[in-house]
Parts: structure tokens; C-alpha cells; sequence
């Protein structure tokens, strides 16, 4: 096999190159070119840049009509021997150092001499790093050798820019697989062509033509079956289980893990898990878990055997084996109270029956779990048996509507209203946090009983974050005017926007959502989720930014 494949559409499939020249000269000696669409958060427009290695500035067009945007592509790449066509997002408010690299594929390629020979997946790439002062636009390979039969996997290293060592992290590199370190995929009729050459090997080395049940597609496909030909399955419990069980259980020419894997999981293997397990591998992780919760009917926890992408937002990925339990870490990428739901989902069950509490959970794990849906179970987990009863039954009826939202927030200020006030304290960068931008003053919380005051007049479940606030998992701050609240936020102990909401949990729009942006970037501020919409900053270009406790203030320690 000899293929090389490239692409002739924008935002087509990789197709094969039929010119000699094109698809097999070195990358350096082709007339290349990168045409990158980008969305500019601050201009909130989008437009696409054309660049040339070695040329000083980029060329701008503007983003049009499928058929313009189109015209303008084929423009191109009548101009240039290769195109490498990529989507940008400069993110306005972020530091430096969030600003992610691009790797754009030029040109892919697939070469194996023989069934017997090691197969050679490569990736001409344009390497794409924005600076504050411009940018760096670099040519690389990157590659993939597998020789099935002595199990030989390399992978080329690259060099990627630390993000640690500001202002010069751009000259400090470390290095990195590339299958890790950038978001580059394969796509996935070249990988299904280069799966399919090393089952080939496979046959030709030991006999067997590896079946495959469960469809994966990419560079993981890729690697996954050349560490496990004849069950690549197994490889998706190689975080889960940890390395070293991980290699003790499953050596590469293993044909039965399953059974392996159940006794090790101390699980009586039935026959629907295993015909489960052979389509999707982490219906073992569904099992797991609802047995760790108490679900007994196998008919219930059948249900969740087609889910192959995470637990209710949550990355299988994140997931581990710990003391003979399923461990879902309470920091996880989502953004999700585990303990709060699963104090939700049994009280379902307690109060109805196991397929209630099932249904609720496919429910979510179909739709998600939101901010509000979140608040609603963090509440309830903390007062449960206090709230109201009939509040408790309009929430066993409807489940986590807004409504019962709403509701159970105040009744939470209602219990709060008691209790004793405390101070808040903080640190110096946290300090540094108060701004006044324009019309709005941003503030920290001083007291708990100002989660009251927020919360009534806001119309908003704040004063269900007291003991978060005490224990300083969260951060709450508000946006004041002349007219009063205007935003309710809140950060996460690393100080990363997790909320920013106008009242009634209202999106924010207009000059408050100028004034947001603008404070994020005047802090500093990562934003963990992307809820606050693009704007255009020049509308507030001359609003007036000012610190209310200056740094030198902070220093010294006088403010009150």
C-alpha cells in the first residue's frame, strides 16, 4: 500500500492523490498554503486569513456565502500545490496563555511494503501558534510506525510550547506525542484503511483475522488495535484500572479479556454484559455503577449498555477503580455534584420505586444536567427533610423544572434567615478582584447575609451557596448600578468563571454583558463554561476601569 490523500473541498473528505509529485515530494519543497477561518470574540465577526510560510502578513477576506466562502477556497488552491484548510477561536478575555495552538493537515499519508511490514501512517501538518506579537506558522510530520508483529509502536515526538513561563513560553518547549498533545484526528476512512492493513498483518503473523464488534474510528482506533489486536476493547479500562493491573491482566496477545476483567472487578459475568460489553465496553462501567447504587433489577441497568460517551456529562475517561468501587472524582470536567445527584436519585427510589429513580437517570443522561438542574439537587442535598412538604412533592411530581427551582430557593433563604451571620474573608488577588467598569461596581460578598439579600432581589438560588462560600468552594460576587443588581457570579476556588447571570438566571445581555467581559479580562479570568455570549468591546471603549483596592493598597494590607 502507497496512498496519499488530500483535500480538494472545503471542509470535504480526504480524498486519494492521484499526482506523483504531489503525493509523494517532501512537504518543504511544496508551495503551501494555510486558509484558517477565525471567529474574533472581541470584533465578534468572523473572516479568514490566508497565510504563506515566510510571508510578513496574512491576507484577510471576509466570510461569506457557502458558495463565496467556497470560491474563495478553490481560489486558493488553484494558487498553491497544497491547502490546509482549520478553524481558529481567539477567545477575548483570556491571558496569554489560554490561547490554544491550531495543527491544520496538509496532506496524509499511508505506506507498507509488504503484510508483513511495519504500516506508516503520517500527518504533513501546518503548525499554528498565535503570539501577542504574531504568530509562528511551521511545516511538520508527524507519524505513526506499527510493526504488528514484534508489537513495535512508535509515535513521532513534537515540540509544543509550555504554557507555564510567561512572557517568553513560546521559546520554552517540551516534548510530547503528538496523538496526545494536539487535537489532531484521523480521519476516518484513512484510519478504517490503516486498521484494516493491520488486521491484514495480524493474520499474516499469527494465524488469525481479528474480528471487531465494537466500531471506533480515529487515531485512538488506531492505537488501540495495535496494542490489543484481538480485543480492542479492553484498551478503554487502561485508565480506569491503572497501568500496572492494567498490564498484569492484559497482555497484548490475549484473546478473552472479558472474563479477566469481571473477575477482577469481582463481577458475575451474564450473558447480556458480555454481548454488551462486545458492542460497547463501558456498558462493564454502567454495570459498575448502578450496582454501586444500589440498582438490583438487570433489566433496568440493561438500558444504560448503548451509552458509549460519558455519565451524565462526565468522561468515562475520569473515572476509576478505587478500593472496589467505582470513584467519579467530585472536581470533574462537568461540572456535576455526584454526591448531590446520587442523594437525588435515591430519594426517588425511597420514595417511589428503582424504576423511577432508572428513568430519572436516563432522563438526564439523555438531556444533561444544567446549572439550575445542578443548583436544584445542591439544595435539596443540603436541606432535604427541612424544605416543605408539599415543596418536596411538587419536586417528586415534576422533577428539576425551573419552577421547583425557584421555589426551593426560597425556601432555602427562609431556613438561612436564621442563621448566623459571618464575615468573609479574603485573599489579596481575590481583593484585587473589585472593579468599578462604567456604570458597575463589582463586588465581593462580605457577609453570608448578603446571600439573602442577593437572592431575594435577584430572584436567583445564591443563598444556597452559604457553607460553599464558607468552605470557599465558590466565590460569589455581584455587579451593582445605580438600579441594583445587575449580576450575580460566581468563581470556583481557582477563581475560574463558573456563572455569570443577570436576574431570574437571566442570560446576560447589553451593557452588563460589555462590563463582564470587560471585567474578565481586567482580572484575568478563565471562563470554565462558554455561556457568556460573543460581544463586540468597542461599544465600551471608553468606559472608565478602575481598581478599588490598588495593588499597592493590597500590599500593604489597609484595606477594610
Amino acid at each position: 500500500m502507497d496512498k496519499s490523500f488530500l483535500q480538494k473541498e472545503l471542509d470535504g473528505p480526504w480524498l486519494e492523490c492521484t499526482d506523483e509529485r504531489l503525493a509523494h515530494e517532501d512537504i518543504e519543497k511544496l508551495d503551501c498554503a494555510l486558509l484558517i477561518r477565525y471567529f474574533e470574540e472581541e470584533k465578534n465577526q468572523e473572516y479568514f486569513r490566508l497565510h504563506r510560510p515566510g510571508q510578513a502578513e496574512a491576507e484577510t477576506f471576509p466570510v461569506g456565502t457557502p458558495e463565496e466562502d467556497r470560491q474563495l477556497y478553490e481560489t486558493v488552491c488553484a494558487q498553491a500545490d497544497l491547502v490546509g484548510f482549520g478553524r481558529y477561536r481567539m477567545a477575548y478575555g483570556y491571558h496569554w496563555s489560554d490561547w490554544n495552538t491550531a495543527v491544520v493537515p496538509l496532506r496524509w499519508r499511508l505506506r507498507q511494503a509488504s503484510a508483513d511490514a511495519p504500516l506508516f501512517l503520517a500527518a504533513d501538518v501546518f503548525w499554528f501558534v498565535p503570539e501577542q506579537q504574531g504568530l509562528v506558522l511551521t511545516r511538520e510530520c508527524f507519524t505513526i510506525n506499527i510493526q504488528m508483529r514484534s508489537g513495535t509502536l512508535l509515535v513521532s515526538k513534537m515540540r509544543y510550547p509550555a504554557k507555564e513561563n510567561h512572557p517568553h513560553y513560546i521559546r520554552h518547549w517540551h516534548r510530547g506525542a503528538w496523538t496526545d498533545a494536539t487535537t489532531l484526528e484521523i480521519p476516518a476512512n484513512i484510519s478504517d484503511l490503516a486498521v484494516e492493513a493491520l488486521r491484514i498483518s495480524t493474520r499474516q503473523w499469527s494465524g488469525i483475522y481479528p474480528s471487531i464488534t465494537w466500531a471506533r474510528h480515529g487515531k485512538r482506533a488506531v492505537l488501540a488495535f495495535a496494542t490489543h489486536p484481538f480485543d480492542w476493547n479492553i484498551t478503554v479500562f487502561r485508565s480506569f484500572l491503572g497501568d500496572a493491573p492494567y498490564k498484569r491482566l492484559f497482555p497484548r496477545e490475549q484473546k478473552d479479556n472479558f472474563h479477566p476483567l469481571c473477575t477482577y472487578l469481582g463481577i458475575h459475568p451474564t450473558k447480556s454484559l458480555r454481548r454488551a460489553y462486545a458492542k460497547n465496553p463501558y456498558a462493564v462501567l454502567w454495570y459498575l455503577l448502578l450496582k454501586g447504587w444500589e440498582v438490583e433489577d438487570l433489566n433496568l441497568i440493561q438500558r444504560f449498555y448503548d451509552f458509549d460517551r460519558d455519565f451524565v456529562g462526565i468522561p468515562f475517561s475520569e473515572f476509576r477503580w478505587v478500593d472496589g468501587a467505582v470513584q467519579i472524582p467530585q472536581e470533574n470536567s462537568a461540572h456535576v455534584d455526584v454526591p448531590a445527584l446520587r442523594h437525588y436519585l435515591h430519594w426517588i427510589r425511597q420514595n417511589k420505586n428503582e424504576h423511577a429513580m432508572t428513568n430519572e437517570l436516563y432522563r438526564l443522561e439523555q438531556k444533561g444536567i444544567t446549572q439550575e438542574m445542578m443548583d436544584t439537587m445542591q439544595q435539596f442535598a443540603q436541606y432535604g427533610e427541612r424544605l416543605p412538604l408539599p415543596l418536596r412533592w411538587r419536586l417528586l411530581k415534576h422533577g428539576l423544572t425551573r419552577e421547583v427551582h425557584d421555589l426551593i430557593s426560597e425556601a432555602v433563604m427562609d431556613l438561612q434567615s436564621g442563621l448566623r451571620n459571618v464575615e468573609i474573608a479574603y485573599t489579596p488577588e481575590e481583593e484585587a478582584l473589585e472593579y468599578q467598569i462604567g456604570a458597575y461596581r463589582f463586588l465581593l460578598v462580605r457577609q453570608t447575609r448578603e446571600l439573602l439579600r442577593i437572592g431575594g432581589e435577584m430572584r436567583n438560588c445564591v443563598a444556597g451557596y452559604r457553607s460553599k462560600v464558607l468552605r470557599k468552594e465558590s466565590i460569589i460576587m455581584t455587579a451593582r448600578t445605580e438600579d441594583g443588581y445587575a449580576i450575580c457570579i460566581e468563581l470556583d476556588g481557582r477563581h475560574r468563571l463558573l456563572q455569570a447571570y443577570g436576574p431570574w438566571n437571566r442570560p446576560l445581555s447589553g451593557d452588563a454583558l460589555l462590563a463582564c467581559w470587560k471585567w474578565v479580562a481586567q482580572g484575568g479570568l478563565p471562563v470554565a463554561f462558554d455561556h457568556l455570549a460573543p460581544v463586540d468591546l468597542s461599544a465600551a471603549e471608553d468606559w472608565d476601569i478602575q481598581p478599588l483596592h490598588p495593588r499597592e493598597m493590597l500590599d500593604g494590607k489597609t484595606v477594610q
